[in-house]
C-alpha cells in the first residue's frame, strides 16, 4: 500500500519550525518573554491535526528513498544559530527514522 510522505513532511517540518522558534527565543537572554511565547504558541497550534492520523500510516510505509527525502526536507527547513546543535538534531531525526524502520521491519517479520 503506497501512502506517500506529504503528511510526514508536514508534521516534521512543523516540529522544525516550532523548535527554531523556541531556540531563537532562548538565544538572547535564556528566557522566553510574552511576545516570544505568543510566537511559539502560534507555531504550536499551526500543525494540521488532520495530518497526524494519515502521517502515522505514511510513516509506517516509508521506504529507504522516502525516509531520505523526509530527512533532507527536515534538514533544509531546520535552521538554528548553533550549527553543532543543528547537525545533531538533524542526525537524530535520521536515526529515529531508521530506528522506526528497523522496528517496523521486525514487527512485519513476526507477522509472517
Amino acid at each position: 500500500m503506497e501512502t506517500g510522505i506529504e503528511n510526514v513532511k508536514k508534521v516534521l517540518l512543523w516540529g522544525a519550525k516550532l523548535s527554531e522558534a523556541i531556540v531563537d527565543a532562548l538565544v538572547d537572554d535564556g528566557k522566553i518573554n510574552f511576545g516570544e511565547g505568543f510566537d511559539i504558541a502560534l507555531k504550536a497550534v499551526g500543525i494540521p491535526f488532520k495530518s497526524i492520523k494519515p502521517m502515522i500510516a505514511e510513516f509506517k510505509d516509508l521506504d529507504e528513498t522516502e525516509r531520505l527525502e523526509v530527512t533532507e526536507a527536515f534538514a533544509e527547513e531546520f535552521d538554528i544559530a548553533n550549527e553543532d546543535a543543528e547537525v545533531k538534531v538533524e542526525q537524530a531525526i535520521a536515526f529515529i527514522l531508521s530506528l522506526i524502520d528497523m522496528i517496523t521491519v521486525k514487527a512485519a517479520a513476526k507477522e509472517v
